[in-house]
């Protein structure tokens, strides 16, 4: 099992990026865990956590570092949802009366596994969105003044995947 494993990982990285979700964990738990560091994050020594979400989800892990370091850079910027543990920037939306309201998780392992229930959840995989162009729309939308969001997220992913 664990040669196709290998070799199905092997082929699905040079094949065309598509930049679906969908896809096999492409950073190792050490690659994960060397990026958090080089940022300095408080996440350090998540990386096998990471990459075990990453295939219990079958969402690609290489997507969530990349949310993660536009979004508050790896815990790092010293924001609201930084000091939430929360690394998608991820709000509440029924009943908040707030411009902003962060969700709050205890740990860093809480918002990371909260961060790949909402993109396998309805609002994204649920609903026949999955490649960045089409999560990136919706997640964080140009009428929020997020211009360039996804193709920040895809030169995140180029450059993590060499």
């Amino acid at each position: 099992m664990p040669m196709l494993r290998s070799l199905l990982y092997i082929l699905l990285l040079f094949r065309s990026p598509s930049y679906d979700l969908r896809h096999v964990p492409t950073l190792s738990a050490q690659r994960v865990d060397a990026i958090l560091a080089a940022h300095h994050s408080p996440a350090v020594g998540l990386g096998s956590y990471i990459v075990k979400l990453s295939w219990q989800y079958g969402v690609d892990d290489v997507y969530l570092m990349a949310f993660w370091g536009l979004e508050n850079q790896f815990g790092t910027d010293g924001s609201t949802p930084a000091r939430y543990h929360n690394p998608g920037n991820m709000t509440y939306s029924a009943g908040c009366k707030r411009a902003h309201c962060w969700r709050y998780y205890p740990s860093w392992r809480g918002g990371i596994k909260a961060w790949f229930e909402l993109i396998v959840g309805p609002l994204y995989f649920g609903s026949g969105l999955y490649t960045v162009d089409a999560v990136a729309a919706r997640y964080a939308p140009s009428s929020d003044g997020n211009y360039g969001y996804a193709v920040s997220i895809k030169r995140l992913v180029r450059m993590w995947r060499r």
